[in-house]
Formats: C-alpha cells, structure tokens, sequence
C-alpha cells in the first residue's frame, strides 16, 4: 500500500515537473516570438527613416551633377572662344570660372553604425556599396574644387580678370552676380595664353573625372532606394 502512493506521488512530480517545463519553453518561445517582432519592427523603421535619407541624398548628388555639367559647358565655350569658335555669350555665367561645387553627402555618417541591425542581404549589399562610393564621390568633387582654389583663382588674380566693382554694390549683404564677375575684356586678353589652356585642359579632365564617379554613385543610390522599397513592401 505504502509503495503505491510512492509510485502515485512520484508519477505526480514528474508530471509536474514536465508541466513546469513545458511552461517554461511556452514562455521562452513567446518571449523569442515578441523580440523577433521587436526587432522586425526596429529593422521597419530604419528602412523607413533610410528611404526618406537616400532620397533626400540623390537629390543631393543630382543637383552637384548639374552644376558640374554647367560648369563643363563653360569650360568648352571657353575653349571655344580660345579657338575662335565662339563670341561674348550674355548668357554664360563666367564667374562661375571661379565658383567651386558644394556637396556635402550625409548617408555614411547617419547609417555606416547600424548596417548590422539590417537583415536583408539585397538593402546589406546596396548599403555597403553606397557608403562605399560616397567616399569617391566626396574626393571626386575635392580634386575639382582643389583645382579651382590652387591654380584658377590664383590665375585669375594675377591677371587682374576678378571684377572688384561687381560685388561692391548697394546690395552690400546680397550674394554677387556671378554674371558680372570676370571681365569678359580681359579675359579676351588671356584666352589663348598656354597658361590658360593648360587651366582649361585640367578643368576638362577633373570635371570628367567627377562626373564619372558622381554618376556611378547616382546609381548606387537608385539601387539602394529600390532595394529598400522592396525590403518595405515584404513587410506588409
């Protein structure tokens, strides 16, 4: 008799202990099912918050593509001029002979911390080779404006072709008609001077160069927004 309720207490132990277990494992599988969902759910709003950034930054990288090619265009009416291919052009900014390009990209101090928390291997490789192609964009554009800071204003100030009368005007707190800068008289003078074609001859080159890799990182940036639009729509 006595060894019957040992054997039914001990069967009612084990069973309790497989309960107690069995609960613990519910437990754990649903504590793993809410931090998966917590981290989907983090992971969903850093592809949100990366989309509206990467298209703010192609806006960026658009827009110094534009300058770029203006300032190309001017490059070659200038040679054109050289050549006597081309007259005064009331149109052409010549001042921006002297301008440089802005562009400050923010992609890569925003999101190069938190690529590990992404788990989607298409946005993974789209983002890495977009951080990846912003540093050469940024050193495309500082051997562009680098050139213009070292040897073109430089050129331009010792030929006396800057124009102090154009930005001393009433508007004292008003940015300078880069139309009026150069004068157009004296750059006549200089254009065929070798010094001067060999200014455009880098100006042609550092341009193209920037171009090149400004476009390639365009394209890594549409690669990257598609890629991200994608990761969103697998969400829902």
């Amino acid at each position: 008799m006595s060894e019957n309720k040992t054997g039914k207490y001990f069967k009612y132990a084990i069973g309790e202990i497989i309960l107690v277990v069995i609960g613990i494992l519910i437990a754990l599988q649903i504590n793993n099912w809410n931090e998966a969902r917590k981290a989907k759910n983090v992971e969903k709003q850093i592809y949100i918050k990366m989309l509206v950034d990467i298209k703010e930054n192609n806006k960026i990288t658009d827009q110094t593509i534009s300058s770029l090619k203006t300032f190309q265009d001017l490059h070659y009416h200038l040679f054109d001029l050289m050549n006597d291919r081309a007259s005064f052009d009331p149109n052409s900014v010549y001042g921006n002979l002297r301008s440089g390009v802005y562009f400050d990209p923010f992609f890569k101090n925003n999101y190069q911390l938190i690529s590990q928390q992404i788990n989607n291997n298409s946005v993974q490789e789209a983002l890495n080779e977009y951080l990846y192609r912003e540093d050469n964009a940024k050193e495309g554009v500082k051997y562009f404006n680098d050139l213009k800071a070292n040897m073109v204003r430089p050129y331009l100030t010792k030929n006396n072709l800057n124009k102090a009368a154009s930005v001393y005007t009433k508007d004292r707190y008003m940015r300078e008609d880069l139309k009026k800068t150069i004068d157009f008289e004296l750059l006549l003078q200089h254009i065929k001077d070798p010094e001067f074609d060999q200014i455009l001859f880098e100006l042609r080159v550092k341009v193209a160069t920037a171009l090149e890799i400004l476009m390639i990182y365009q394209e890594a940036g549409h690669e990257l927004e598609a890629a991200i639009e994608q990761a969103l729509r697998d969400f829902n």
